[in-house]
């Protein structure tokens, strides 16, 4: 998803990439060689996940951070903020910190991928009702609260290892399409595709899931 969108926005080659929210550093090594891109840098909060990320990729470099707060002294070509990294934040202010930081790492037109859930008047008809995690399965529900901008997700996850259920939950902070592009210019950006699916069909935004991308203006 993150290459379609690429380069369907990108328009030219990019000289580097900052990867917010970047786990294990996966997908991060995965388009920076299938783009060719010589620079690049993950940043996250977890070290655990950091630490597997510089064992499984020791070209790339990675930061601990938090973007709300961050100041690597870089301004990047492309940044990537998927994997509902900002429905995290439950706040309005934090959300606003995060996209002002995702800013302060941004060079002049540089290109801005986003992923967050969707704020629906009703439960989105795409919201998934089974997970699968190796040899593991879940059942979920959801309990979506509009004026609360939230939705909670609960799993049940089931296994032959397991000696009884185990169940996850977590709450994220849900946004509208206008509310995102409102926070985005007050920040130098400017929305410029949003989608409700990975596959980036056209058509009414429904889903539960937004993919945005957006333009460095100021």
């Amino acid at each position: 998803m993150c290459e379609d969108l690429t380069n369907r926005e990108g328009g030219r080659e990019f000289g580097s990439v900052l990867d917010v929210g970047c786990g294990t550093g996966r997908d991060l090594a995965l388009l920076t060689e299938r783009m060719r891109i010589p620079r690049a840098v993950g940043l996250d909060l977890q070290p655990d996940m950091l630490a597997h990320a510089r064992a499984r990729h020791p070209h790339l470099e990675f930061h601990q951070g938090d973007i709300r707060d961050a100041d690597l002294g870089e301004r990047f070509d492309l940044l990537l903020c998927v994997g509902l990294v900002l429905s995290n934040l439950h706040r309005s202010e934090d959300l606003a910190a995060a996209t002002a930081g995702l800013a302060r790492h941004a060079a002049p037109g540089a290109l801005l991928l986003l992923e967050l859930a969707h704020g629906t008047a009703r439960p989105a008809p795409d919201l998934p009702s089974a997970y699968t995690a190796g040899p593991y399965r879940a059942t979920a529900d959801y309990q979506l609260d509009p004026a609360a901008s939230t939705l909670v997700r609960r799993r049940t996850w089931h296994g032959a290892d397991l000696p009884a259920p185990v169940e996850d939950f977590v709450t994220f902070r849900t946004v509208t399409v206008e509310e995102m592009r409102a926070l985005l210019a007050a920040n130098g950006w400017e929305l410029t595709t949003t989608h409700d699916n990975r596959q980036l069909r056209e058509g009414p935004l429904q889903g539960w899931r937004l993919t945005m991308t957006a333009r460095r203006t100021g």
